[in-house]
């Protein structure tokens, strides 16, 4: 996803959507979304990002509310030539569109490629990701993760 001598290819994204029937429950479960980078040179794990929430919400008076919010960010050992910088770890945000309501719980990083030698480092490449998970006011949940 980076580009250059800097690829980060995402090739494992898990959204972990539980609810059951969204009509009959005011809650829904704790969602989790979670995404693993490798690195495109060797295929090492480079970090994993997460997020997870839990949406209180209201088909008649079209409201959702997040009730529970966390995310982190864990690098691995072939992470170790990319400079990861946390921007939102299990943040809230609105994410209503067009009259539809929508709630989010996201994390972001900031990943940069760096070839160095010795003291100093230069910038191949860099890029921002993020993984989300959200719902609407009837209760249906969703997650992904994109590049920014």
């Amino acid at each position: 996803m980076l580009g250059k001598l800097g690829d980060i290819q995402v090739h494992q994204n898990t959204s972990k959507v539980t609810s059951a029937d969204a009509s009959t429950q005011a809650v829904t479960k704790t969602e989790k979304s979670v995404t693993i980078a490798y690195a495109v040179v060797g295929g090492g794990k480079i970090f994993t990002l997460w997020a997870e929430g839990r949406f209180d919400y209201n088909k008649k008076k079209k409201t959702v509310k997040v009730v529970h919010k966390d995310g982190d960010v864990n690098r691995h050992f072939s992470g170790t030539v990319f400079s990861i910088t946390p921007r939102a770890l299990g943040e809230a945000r609105d994410a209503s569109h067009e009259g539809y309501v929508y709630k989010e719980v996201f994390s972001r990083v900031y990943v940069e490629g760096i070839l160095g030698f010795k003291w100093a480092g230069v910038v191949v490449n860099s890029g921002t990701f993020e993984v989300f998970v959200g719902s609407g006011s009837n209760g249906a949940v969703y997650g992904g993760q994109k590049k920014i």
